[in-house]
């Protein structure tokens, strides 16, 4: 071996060791924890952040015959194969999607976390349970059939779109409290504000101003129905040559954010929550006017005939029959056909590529003037996602900017009609998709001291002040309640999704009925696809590019989705 490799391996040693992580087989006279993370979303630099402070936290605490911590440097992974857990020597997993604690559980694979979950934080400076934090509905998906703990709620994103506030101050694009129509366009006509002094309506929660310590101004001039955002969209289309929507052409599945996030908000809570717990009622669709276009020149979109039915666990199909639903598919459809997806998206633009053209919308890039782009489709961990490849630190660089005010986007609660008052208006309704998780491997249990120093590490990131530092970094959520502390030193998008998330009413993916805890793995609205069924989802864009009607899309999903019900329903036959 070289000089300089050895040389290189030292430094790099003794690196690790000052930041409180050590290189992977090296003894220790402290604990030493192997941790995998699932890379995307949030990275990894809160974790090794969150590392250092922990084992300065603990230095001189006793486990087992050792004192303190160290960590292995953390595995980032993409995918985290968890089918040999048994075997592996990670300690401690940090992942999403795909991933039941309740089936790992019973395969033996996983830790008890019980006095991690129900047990005192006081060790951490704190009072209160982490349970206290965690959504009942929520709960049981952290626990085993035994009625255990296993695992905790990691982070949470939502699917949807970003909008660009810099760009919609700029074109006044925001929707008038009063006054005469200024705008016409094939799907309806409206009055947006002339000037920023305009009061802008209400928005889709109906209200305005801070009450309670909700800011409901955060929407104030955004669409409320489905028709004024379809309004908007053709405005900037045809009036102002500005794109009204980025997506990834090398993930087009992405255009199931903007559907899911549309069909939540419409729906709203009860009803997304049936599509969990399979009860309330459901407005659904039970066929379409095929003579009767929905708007107006646009023969592809069906008028539906709708209903409303009681939705039990036997008829868990319904949830997924939902006329907002159709409503949500008919808009993606209409934004496919008139061009108001961004020429990238043809082109296989990576995610963060689209990202990046979003950022610089409309200025200089390599020497292109890059698409005015009016609203990003992505999850809503894409502004974390995005500042790790150095997105916003170019846009900087670049443009001698030292800002960028872009936020996450209410959406409409109605399908045509506009919001005018608080009775009519609804609070944001966001569906968490990440489905993540941290568990503990079970192949330690016979190490009890560094299965309490495993245990230490949850309850410490667990702590109020540890989750707020995450979303400080991260700029996304835990998927347990708490406050983010230090908001001043937030930028516009984190502190905008904060304040947004405090008012909302958020869909976890849980519930007591065994159809939900057995279908899990069919059942989540994740990003594989928008209408997703047991056992099989397919491209939803790619669907709509070929097809001729809407309907026959949705028809396809709910079609597969109720003749599959019989495999997936578990209650009395």
């Amino acid at each position: 071996m070289k000089k300089k490799n050895i040389l290189a391996i030292a430094m790099a040693t003794a690196m690790l060791a000052s930041a409180g992580l050590t290189a992977c087989g090296s003894e220790s006279d402290k604990i030493v924890i192997s941790v995998i993370n699932f890379g995307g979303g949030v990275g990894k630099l809160w974790l090794t952040d969150a590392m250092e402070r922990f084992t300065a936290e603990v230095e001189n605490k006793k486990y087992g015959t050792k004192t303190g911590v160290e960590f292995e440097e953390p595995q980032n992974q993409q995918s985290i194969n968890t089918a040999n857990m048994d075997t592996d020597a990670y300690h401690i997993y940090f992942n999403q999607g795909g991933s039941s604690v309740r089936a790992l559980s019973q395969q033996g694979f996983l830790l008890p976390l019980n006095d991690v979950v129900t047990g005192s934080l006081s060790d951490f400076g704190e009072d209160g349970t982490i349970e206290s934090k965690i959504a009942e509905n929520y709960r049981i998906m952290c626990q085993g059939a035994d009625g255990n703990y296993y695992g905790l709620p990691h982070y949470e994103f939502y699917p949807g779109i970003t909008y660009d506030v810099e760009l919609f101050d700029a074109n006044n694009l925001y929707f008038a409290a009063t006054g005469a129509n200024n705008v016409e366009t094939r799907f309806g006509n409206a009055r947006l504000v002339e000037s920023k002094t305009e009061t802008k309506s209400l928005g889709p929660n109906g209200k305005t101003g801070t009450i309670g310590g909700i800011d409901y101004s955060l929407d104030d001039g955004l669409p409320s129905s489905l028709t004024e955002l379809l309004i908007l969209c053709d405005y900037m289309k045809s009036t102002l040559t500005i794109t009204p929507f980025g997506l990834s052409g090398a993930n087009a599945n992405y255009i199931n954010y903007m559907l899911a996030g549309l069909w939540a908000s419409l729906g709203g809570y009860e009803e997304m929550m049936a599509c969990y717990d399979f009860s309330g009622k459901v407005k659904v669709v039970t066929g379409v006017d095929v003579e009767t276009p929905l708007f107006p020149e646009i023969d592809y979109v069906a008028t539906p005939t709708v209903q409303e039915v009681p939705v039990t666990e036997a008829t868990g199909y319904y949830a997924f029959q939902s006329a907002a639903r159709y409503y949500a598919l008919a808009f993606a459809d209409i934004a496919v056909n008139e061009g108001w997806l961004t020429f990238s998206s043809t082109q296989g633009s990576s995610n963060t590529e689209e990202q990046k053209y979003f950022i610089f919308n409309g200025k200089k890039l390599a020497n292109n003037t890059i698409e005015k782009t009016a609203m990003l489709i992505e999850g809503s961990y894409w502004y974390n996602e995005s500042a790790d490849v150095n997105n916003f630190e170019d846009y900087y660089t670049l443009t001698k900017s030292t800002k960028r005010e872009i936020a996450w986007m209410s959406l409409p609660v109605t399908f045509d009609t506009p919001v005018t008052s608080e009775a009519q208006g609804r609070a944001p309704t966001l569906v968490e998709t990440a489905a993540a998780y941290a568990y503990v491997n079970g192949n330690i249990a016979d190490d009890p001291g560094l299965a309490e120093a495993c245990k230490d590490f949850l309850r410490f990131l667990y702590t109020d002040k540890e989750l707020s530092l995450f979303s400080e970094r991260t700029g996304v959520m835990k998927a347990v309640s708490y406050n983010v502390e230090n908001t001043s030193s937030l930028d516009y998008y984190k502190e905008h999704m904060t304040k947004l998330r405090a008012g909302a009413n958020i869909v976890y993916m849980g519930s007591n009925k065994q159809t939900m805890l057995d279908g899990y793995g069919s059942l989540g609205m994740g990003t594989n696809g928008f209408i997703f069924k047991y056992g099989s989802s397919f491209n939803c864009l790619s669907a709509l590019r070929a097809s001729t009607h809407t309907h026959t899309v949705f028809n396809e999903g709910a079609t597969r989705m109720e003749s599959s019900w019989g495999t997936l329903y578990k209650g009395e036959q």
